[in-house]
């Protein structure tokens, strides 16, 4: 394709058009050449990744319950009651205004039926969004040490790869 580009644009007896035509050329050979470096790459990378996560893998669904497996059922063990814990009691803690709210609506007959129906559906609104926050933080910890190996080791062999393709490049 590059061969046509410089041959139908040299045919021209412009010089500027002689000159653009060899700069897109050298332009195109670029990109054959980091097209095919980004194949190599790839192909160096994808059977150390593949490698990297089946051992993770093994190690996590392991029956005498891996490494991995472990950390992250010791890290989940030690956080996540905790923080769900503290999270319930902030929560008790800001329902308060809520409550007193309803006991105070109830006193009123059918204007209190209708705005503690209407206080309590915000109420259990605000306590679902509340507890579903919750355990997304309370599992946070225990996510990272699920996922921080496969990005590491994600990002050792992109890093590993490119390395060996620049020295491999330069030989």
């Amino acid at each position: 394709a590059d061969l046509k580009c410089s041959t139908l644009l040299a045919d021209e007896e412009d010089e500027y058009t002689r000159g653009f035509a060899l700069e897109v050329t050298g332009q195109l050979r670029q990109c054959r050449a980091a097209g095919n470096m980004r194949a190599v790459k790839m192909a160096v990378a994808a059977p150390v990744m593949l490698l990297t996560v089946d051992v993770m893998l093994s190690s996590l669904i392991s029956s005498s319950g891996g490494i991995w497996a472990s950390a992250i059922e010791t890290t989940f063990s030690n956080t996540a009651p905790t923080i769900f814990a503290r999270a319930i009691e902030l929560g008790t803690t800001l329902s308060r205004p809520f409550m007193i709210t309803m006991e105070a609506l109830s006193n009123i007959p059918l204007l209190g039926i209708i705005s503690a129906a209407i206080v309590s559906v915000v109420y259990v609104a605000f306590a679902a969004i509340y507890l579903s926050g919750t355990f997304l933080l309370a599992i946070s910890p225990a996510a990272m040490v699920f996922l921080a190996p496969l990005l590491a080791a994600t990002e050792g062999v992109q890093a590993l790869t490119s390395v060996q393709m620049e020295v491999a490049a330069g030989l």
